[in-house]
């Protein structure tokens, strides 16, 4: 089946695609070349993971910086596959041969990267709530923090870490290993509607009224200004219909995944529809749910929920993580929560629609019989 239309962040070949976020471009590449830590504050949807490829990645290659970006934090290799990252950045900037040593030190492979190179390294952590989701009170977790944090306060390289807001709490444990640890922080706003109106036209979409009902959308409206991940996505659908046979920028938003998930077989259908409401939060984030917790919500058997799970991570609705609790689901994106949770209030709506009418029928064929029986009686008299 088709995969969801998620729009994959920016990279450095779309630099002119960035809208909006020159200032937290500039003061990261400040903090960056001041040699501090910098944490990027986003909430989902925000887009730093553009800022960082779009934005601050193409800046530091033009000043001569290697730049390495990890964003991969499942299972138990992944600081060996964070080392593998910076080894491969700086063989594929510079041509220089580079590998890491086995068991090396993040700081030495640091140190020795930036001798070879004879330039700076920057480190790009990127959804570093996924590490802190899935790494926590392990002897793995334990010693990573401290071989980050050590790497971090000896400035062998500029790091840049981004993670959800919600996430701030849990990273609080390195404040143990980093002085003033949020010191530099920079949180993303969502767009104002100029630059919002700004990104819509750099996707394509000319027509003045249709960039100014995308960014008066409610469903891309958030916090005083515009959902940057939403309006794209809208200005991205829009070049395949027209905003009057969508039904009006909401409708355009919040069915962006109906084609992908009318392909799944009703069972799986309705197997979703149960899982929403622990998957997602009242205040529009996801949740990490194990597959128990998924198989009690669940009218079907294990066997049903784990081909149904297979199927929506293979359709890009779900993901799993490995967790020191056990393998959970949760939704692929945070971004996608508040389009599945309009869906699945339309499903239930039209499943009760449905029941509705049902009902009524068999009511009206109950009437029917009473009569015909009525009849018959009368007849026999």
């Amino acid at each position: 089946m088709q995969p969801l239309l998620i729009l994959q962040p920016l990279g450095p070949a779309e630099e002119s695609l960035l809208c909006g976020r020159d200032s937290e471009v500039q003061t990261i590449l400040e903090n960056c070349a001041a040699g501090r830590l910098t944490i990027l504050l986003s909430p989902p949807g925000f887009g730093a993971s553009s800022v960082l490829r779009a934005g601050v990645q193409p800046a530091l290659l033009r000043a001569g910086t290697i730049v390495a970006i990890a964003s991969d934090w499942e299972g138990r290799t992944f600081a060996a596959r964070l080392r593998e990252t910076v080894a491969a950045a700086v063989h594929d900037q510079t041509r220089i041969p580079f590998s890491p040593k086995e068991r090396e030190p993040l700081i030495e492979l640091l140190e020795r990267a930036g001798t070879a190179a004879g330039k700076p390294i920057a480190v790009f952590l990127d959804q570093f709530e996924d590490y802190l989701r899935c790494h926590a009170g392990t002897d793995i977790s334990d010693a990573f923090d401290a071989e980050l944090s050590h790497a971090v306060s000896s400035r062998a390289a500029h790091f840049v870490i981004a993670m959800h807001p919600s996430a701030a709490g849990e990273f609080e444990r390195f404040s143990q290993f980093i002085p003033n640890l949020l010191g530099y922080t920079v949180t993303l706003a969502p767009l104002s509607q100029e630059a919002a109106a700004g990104l819509i036209r750099r996707r394509g979409v000319v027509d003045p009224s249709a960039v100014n009902e995308i960014v008066a959308a409610r469903a891309a409206a958030v916090d005083g200004g515009v959902s940057p991940s939403l309006a794209a996505l809208a200005a991205v659908r829009l070049s395949g219909t027209t905003l009057h046979a969508a039904g009006g920028a909401d409708r355009l938003i919040l069915t962006s995944f109906d084609p992908a998930l009318n392909e799944l077989r009703a069972s799986q259908r309705r197997l979703l529809l149960q899982w929403l409401p622990v998957l997602v939060t009242a205040d529009g984030h996801r949740i990490a749910v194990s597959l128990k917790g998924l198989t009690d919500r669940s009218s079907a058997g294990t066997g049903a929920v784990e081909s149904a799970l297979a199927e929506l991570i293979g359709a890009g609705v779900l993901r799993h993580v490995t967790t020191p609790f056990g393998v959970r689901y949760l939704l692929a994106r945070d971004a996608a929560a508040p389009i599945l949770r309009d869906w699945g209030e339309r499903m239930r709506k039209i499943r009760a629609g449905r029941k509705q009418t049902s009902l009524r029928a068999i009511s009206v064929l109950v009437g029917v019989i009473a009569l015909i029986a009525a009849y018959l009686v009368y007849k026999g008299k």
